[in-house]
Order: structure tokens, then sequence, then C-alpha cells
């Protein structure tokens, strides 16, 4: 038996409800102009915080790429499957990373 679609199916039902929960906390009232000004500085300094981090991770991420795909592909005899696991890798770490920039977004 297979389980993929539904996988698939609970994956698009989980980002449905993510996304009317976000478009819910966003349409609140976002409070008097002093708070929007100390949201604001809180958004930003978030942001820089987030970019600078992922920035570092990012490095530390591409190195381990390299580090699994070689070891996949030595330990397998197949370096296309190594390239293939670094590439799944990478694209994961972006996901990750976006999804803490989406929910920063939200939170502040």
């Amino acid at each position: 038996m297979e389980f993929w679609p539904v996988v698939l199916l609970a994956g698009i039902i989980a980002v449905l409800f993510a996304a009317w929960l976000a478009r819910d906390v966003l349409s609140q009232d976002k409070g008097t102009k002093a708070m929007q000004e100390v949201a604001s500085l809180i958004f930003e300094g978030a942001m820089a915080f987030l970019n600078r981090q992922y920035r570092t991770i990012a490095l530390f991420a591409v190195v381990a790429a390299v580090i699994i795909g070689v070891l996949i592909g030595g330990l397998a005899n197949d370096p296309a499957h190594g390239l293939r696991t670094a590439i799944a890798f990478l694209v994961g770490a972006f996901c990750s990373g976006l999804a803490g920039f989406i929910g920063m977004f939200i939170a502040v």
C-alpha cells in the first residue's frame, strides 16, 4: 500500500491551514501608533538577526551538503545518488529557513 497520496494531501491541508491562521493573525488590529512604532523596531531587529544567522548557517549547510554528497556517493558507489542526496539536504535547509522567516514575519 502506498501512502504518498495521504502524505501529499496532509501536507496540502497543513499548508492551507497555516495560511488561514497567518491571514487571521495579520488581519488583527495593529494597535496604537506607539505600539506600531515599537513593533516596527522589533520587526527590524528580528529580520536583521535572521539575515545574519541564516547567512552563517548557509555556509555550514553547503559544507555539510558536500560532505553528505561525497559520503553517500562513495558508500553507495553512485555519485549521482550522492548529488541527489546533497541537493535534497540543501532544499530541506532552504525550506527550514523559509519557514523561520515566515514564522518570524507572522510573529512580529
